[in-house]
């Protein structure tokens, strides 16, 4: 006889998908170089980022729509500010704050899920997991016109 739960009882039983990755990347950086765990997470991210980037075809502001909705779903709370040398984009949340304050190469993932999802380099300017308030990315092309 086999039993499995419904659908329904995973909203209400944890899913220990934290733990898994921080045992994953614990165990990665002992068995790995910084520069080949940064490789992985940035290939990760950039994997990620390309395969839920939004048409080129699609209209600018649809198209930074899409991108929001994307990260908020994800719980990273977007804002984009205009400032004279470029675009910025800020994350007011880090989903592995704790996993990056710990193993700063997990920025690399967010480095490359944003320049995949955005078409355009982005670089990282500030991030929580280095106590700053919020995760700003400077956008080096802007990906909407």
């Amino acid at each position: 006889m086999l039993y499995q739960l419904v659908p329904q009882a995973e909203v209400d039983l944890p899913g220990n998908f934290g733990e898994l990755c921080a045992c994953l990347v614990g165990h990665l950086q002992t068995s790995q170089s910084s520069e080949t765990l940064r490789d992985v997470f940035f290939g990760a991210g950039d994997r990620l980022g390309r395969a839920n980037s939004p048409s080129t075809g699609t209209a600018p502001k649809v198209r930074a729509r899409a991108v929001e909705a994307f990260l908020e779903g994800r719980g990273y709370f977007p804002s984009w500010i205009q400032m004279a040398d470029g675009l910025r984009l800020q994350l007011a949340n880090c989903p592995y704050h704790k996993l990056a304050s710990q193993n700063p190469g997990v920025c690399a993932f967010d480095t490359a899920l944003l320049s995949g999802l955005l078409g355009t380099e982005v670089k990282l300017e500030a991030s929580i997991a280095a106590r700053e308030p919020v995760c700003t990315f400077r956008v080096t092309e802007n990906p909407w016109v």
